[in-house]
């Protein structure tokens, strides 16, 4: 059984959301998406997608969703995340790697298109903070296309932030990122590279306010980069990106480790 603890917390006022829509910041509107999850904790589930979709160059036509922020292709519920690139973690896909419980509004949310697939976290409450409610996306392409007026490749993966907690455990952490399925490469947040954020890298969040994360492969990696929405105006399944703050990245520590699953070759 988890322990609840007390941490002193860092306020960061700086990076709440500015918008005027329920679901603002996401690329997507998980309104009429089905809902995998509305309660529980340290829980996956796998879904299957349909068409084929590559990951560091291999092909994929399932993956594994988990509550605690992340897809991943071994069942992986792992609550302690991990720096990319990790040799145990995984093949993972972590807009939010973090200790989060699902009750209330909470909701994990699919949604399948015509060349991309979209997980949305919403409204997930941190261990530690059950009143600190945090929003944000994942969103993977198989074709190019125009969304919110950005012209996605096939390959891309799309980080995108709604509305998100208010403060930032002083000696916790989460991670964001990408990792292949061995361990040997893994790329983060952009300019740094680093997956694994604490009190002490708020800066490196600044620029999700404006924008997205894009991750685009190059054929041996993934470079990262802030990207803004284009002026289009969207489809109404859609909501134009207004912009994100990163927080709410609270997770309890003195947890006994959990052993992860490699990807079956």
């Amino acid at each position: 059984m988890k322990r609840r603890a007390v941490y002193r917390h860092f306020t960061i006022a700086s990076l709440a959301i500015c918008a005027a829509t329920a679901h603002a910041g996401l690329i997507l509107s998980p309104i009429g998406g089905v809902t995998l999850f509305s309660d529980g904790d340290d829980d996956t589930t796998h879904i299957d997608l349909n068409s084929t979709y590559k990951f560091y160059g291999n092909n994929f036509t399932g993956i594994d969703v988990s509550t605690n922020g992340n897809l991943n292709f071994v069942g992986n519920s792992a609550f302690e995340n991990v720096a990319f690139p990790d040799s145990n973690a995984g093949a993972m896909i972590a807009p939010l790697w973090d200790d989060f419980t699902l009750f209330g509004s909470s909701r994990v949310i699919e949604q399948q298109g015509a060349g991309y697939f979209a997980i949305t976290w919403k409204n997930l409450s941190t261990f530690n903070s059950s009143e600190s409610f945090d929003t944000f996306q994942a969103i993977v392409f198989n074709t190019n296309q125009n969304l919110n007026g950005f012209n996605f490749q096939a390959g891309d993966i799309a980080f995108a932030y709604g509305p998100l907690g208010d403060s930032l455990s002083f000696d916790d952490s989460a991670t964001v990122g990408l990792n292949n399925e061995d361990g040997s490469k893994g790329t983060g947040i952009p300019g740094s590279n680093k997956s694994m954020l604490s009190a002490s890298d708020l800066s490196l969040l600044d620029p999700v306010k404006q924008n997205f994360i894009l991750f685009r492969f190059n054929g041996t990696g993934y470079d990262s980069s802030y990207q803004s929405p284009g002026s289009a105006v969207p489809e109404p399944a859609t909501m134009i990106v207004l912009g994100a703050g990163m927080a709410g990245l609270v997770r309890k520590r003195r947890k006994d480790k959990r052993s992860y699953r490699r990807i079956q070759s």
